[in-house]
């Protein structure tokens, strides 16, 4: 259940002794008490605690090299990323063997693009095999056909309609002059392809030769984790249209006001409020008796439990395990 920020401070002076049971804050005291816990948010994400989950963000692609994230909100770290296009894409299809066809299992299926191509050499038709079925498209083709007493090296362009086979040779359905032999193929589909971007060191961005040149995918990307705007370097660089997919560590952001909502995954809500009492202790009057060791083992203990917990789900984004909190004691009495 998510609770308001005002909420949360007020939690956090009654922890502290500072204020008692149905007390508030004053309104000072409640604004000084913002500040504080933005200020704290901030040093929660220098240790890598405050990220909970990953995000997924697009950004549209312009055909530049590099991408300012506005819009985006500002990844701690950026786990994968793809490019997905929606250009015309061309991919190479495998010629296969009458035993290597044999071996493929999904020959009922359809997809943008076919794994394989099997030439069957009947006569007079022959036939050619596709595996999965490609729904739209074309097959480019290259081949060998007789001219005279010798062969002659062909290249065409077949349209596909979807289906599994497709016989080849005048009157077939790919009504061309039968080849002798398919030397290559490749199907060229309009359709959303995603191929992934591997994320790469500056050392490695560095040593990157190709990162002026153009293509409909990009290879590598390095991010640069700049302030306030980080940047996303991509090499090559994909062209215009389509667009970048982020799986991003996001952090939790500062809050706007003392009515701002605050809905955290389980544990992190008491992790932030022991936590943040502590950091009130020595800053407003109290009563006597605080049990500050207990609010310190609180809040150690919440705060190893979301480290665990981000670690068993997402892996440590940043930063060693959470150290103990450790508090003062207070200062002596001065002497009478």
């Amino acid at each position: 259940m998510s609770t308001t920020v005002q909420q949360l401070i007020t939690s956090a002076f009654r922890d502290i002794g500072a204020i008692g049971s149905g007390d508030t804050p004053s309104t000072e005291e409640s604004n000084d008490a913002l500040v504080k816990l933005n200020q704290f948010l901030a040093s929660w994400s220098a240790q890598g605690l405050p990220v909970y989950q990953i995000t997924r963000s697009t950004v549209a692609l312009t055909g530049a090299a590099s991408y300012s994230l506005n819009g985006v909100a500002r990844p701690v770290k950026i786990k994968a990323a793809s490019v997905v296009s929606t250009a015309v894409i061309d991919v190479p299809v495998p010629i296969l063997t009458a035993q290597q066809w044999a071996t493929i299992q999904d020959k009922a299926g359809t997809a943008a693009f076919a794994e394989g191509l099997y030439y069957e050499h009947g006569y007079p038709l022959a036939k050619i095999h596709l595996a999965p079925k490609v729904t739209a498209g074309t097959l480019n083709l290259h081949s060998e056909k007789p001219i005279g007493s010798g062969l002659m090296e062909v290249r065409e362009t077949l349209v596909l309609s979807g289906a599994a086979s497709y016989t080849v040779g005048v009157g077939g359905s790919l009504a061309t002059e039968r080849p002798v032999r398919v030397l290559a193929a490749s199907i060229a589909a309009g359709s959303s392809i995603s191929r992934g971007v591997r994320l790469v060191t500056a050392e490695e961005w560095a040593n990157y030769p190709k990162r002026g040149v153009g293509g409909a995918f990009a290879e590598v990307g390095f991010y640069d984790a700049g302030y306030p705007n980080a940047t996303l370097y991509l090499g090559p660089i994909p062209a215009n249209g389509g667009s970048l997919e982020l799986f991003s560590y996001m952090a939790l952001t500062a809050f706007a006001s003392l009515s701002a909502s605050i809905d955290l995954p389980p544990g992190y809500e008491r992790a932030l409020r022991t936590a943040f009492a502590l950091e009130l202790y020595y800053e407003y009057p109290r009563e006597s008796g605080v049990a500050v060791d207990a609010l310190k083992m609180a809040a150690d203990d919440a705060k190893a439990s979301i480290f665990g917990l981000n670690q068993a789900i997402m892996g440590s984004p940043a930063g060693p395990p959470p150290q103990p909190v450790v508090v003062a004691p207070p200062p002596a009495a001065p002497a009478q």
